[in-house]
């Protein structure tokens, strides 16, 4: 399974709709080059998305971005998934694109 939002779909995660070890990949539409970025991701997401699952999320994040499983294409074109149209797909085939 692929997710389409790091903010939406961590917080899935964490909250324990969703199945860690089922998730292949999450494509962001985040564009962070360094760690201070992701801490700036971080504290806006645990006060907007992650309520109640703050420290979860945060470790299921940060456990992600290590693993290599947080792909940002957004930092070498303009072009993100649309998280609106689909949040999970099987496929990169199945994302739409904004």
């Amino acid at each position: 399974m692929i997710g389409t939002s790091v903010a939406l779909c961590i917080g899935e995660m964490a909250r324990g709709e969703v199945n860690p070890e089922h998730v292949e990949k999450i494509i962001s539409g985040t564009a962070c080059d360094r760690p201070e970025c992701w801490d700036q991701v971080v504290m806006k997401y645990r006060l907007k998305y992650w309520t109640g699952v703050e420290d979860e999320a945060e470790t299921l994040l940060r456990k992600f971005i290590k693993e290599g499983r947080i792909e940002q294409p957004r930092l070498t074109h303009w072009r993100m998934p649309d998280r609106e149209a689909k949040l999970w797909v099987n496929s990169e085939e199945e994302i739409v694109w904004c």
